[in-house]
């Protein structure tokens, strides 16, 4: 009768023992959820990164950018008014990561105007060069966007 009773206590213990081992393997679980919760949402809010692709999304906004600048005829104006305002008014409301700077060419690749973003320098080791050409009359100009990321 003894040695059922200390039978029955070791089952009672081990029985606890399973108990907790439970317990604490469903508190390893879920801080180790909890962990991987907290990192995918820290690295969802961090700032900027560069894009996943590259320098493809500055080169996409280079070309629509000429291209809006010649369907709303500030190229042309800008040229027959030798006046770089409206162009340096478009390439301020960039992005504060991108910078940018256009120069429109003769045939002759002669500059007309050059304008660019005012908080930037051209230090980067990789810039992106868009290019358009328009009409003034009869006279064919090219403007030429580079691209950069600060």
């Amino acid at each position: 009768m003894h040695n059922t009773k200390l039978q029955l206590k070791k089952l009672e213990k081990l029985e606890k023992s399973r108990k907790s081992l439970v317990l604490t393997f469903d508190a390893i679980l879920a801080a180790l959820a909890m962990i991987l919760l907290v990192a995918v949402v820290v690295f969802n809010i961090s700032p900027e990164r560069e894009h996943k692709f590259g320098n493809f999304d500055i080169a996409e906004i280079g070309k629509d950018s000429l291209a809006v600048l010649e369907k709303d005829s500030t190229l042309k104006d800008s040229v027959k008014s030798a006046s770089s305002t409206e162009i340096s008014e478009y390439l301020e409301s960039f992005p504060a990561r991108i910078c940018a700077n256009i120069t429109i060419y003769t045939p002759n690749s002669n500059t007309v105007i050059s304008a660019q973003k005012s908080s930037c320098t051209v230090s980067a080791t990789e810039i992106i060069s868009a290019k358009r050409a328009f009409l003034d009359g009869d006279i064919s100009y090219y403007a030429d966007m580079k691209l950069w990321y600060k």
